[in-house]
C-alpha cells in the first residue's frame, strides 16, 4: 500500500502478525542481529520500536536499506543470509 502524500510503501499493516521479523521499511527477511546500535547507520524512528528497548528485545539490522530497529520476533530460519552467484 502506498502513501497518498509521499508515495512510500507501508509495511506496518502486515508486520505485527507475521511469525518472523521483517524490515519495517523494505520488508526483507535478510536481517542480522546486533549487540548494540551502530553509530553510522540510521535507526527506526518508531515510538513503539523505541519502547521495546525497555524490555531488552533484539536489535536487527537490514542489509539492504541499512536500517537498525528492535523487534520482539526471531529471525526466519529459512531466510537467505548471503547472496549466491
Amino acid at each position: 500500500m502506498n502513501c497518498m502524500v509521499c508515495g512510500n510503501i507501508w509495511y506496518w499493516h502486515r508486520t505485527p502478525f507475521l511469525p518472523y521479523a521483517l524490515c519495517p521499511e523494505c520488508g526483507t527477511s535478510r536481517l542480522s542481529k546486533l549487540a548494540k546500535f551502530d553509530k553510522i547507520d540510521r535507526r527506526s524512528k518508531s515510538i513503539i520500536r523505541g519502547f521495546l528497548g525497555l524490555f531488552g528485545v533484539t536489535i536487527y539490522h537490514c542489509t539492504f536499506c541499512r536500517l537498525q530497529f528492535r523487534d520482539y520476533r526471531d529471525l526466519n530460519p529459512e531466510r537467505k543470509s548471503k547472496v549466491q552467484f
